[in-house]
């Protein structure tokens, strides 16, 4: 997991929840990932994927808006 203390100390607990969330959604997205990369995902991993990603463009704005 990225480091949270390069974070203002006011927003380093709201940090690490938001990377910890990110590394939660990079290791969810394994399965579908993978069955896309073989050719047999189906509309419920393209489904995940897209949920997975814009969950994670939204904590990562957060996380930009925190001032790093």
């Amino acid at each position: 997991m990225a480091d949270a203390s390069r974070y203002p100390r006011a927003h380093r607990t709201r940090a690490r929840a938001i990377l910890a969330r990110l590394e939660a959604i990079d290791l969810a997205s394994v399965r579908p990932a993978r069955s896309v990369a073989l050719g047999t995902a189906t509309q419920r991993d393209l489904d995940v994927l897209q949920e997975l990603e814009m969950e994670a463009v939204g904590l990562r704005e957060e996380l930009r808006g925190l001032g790093a």
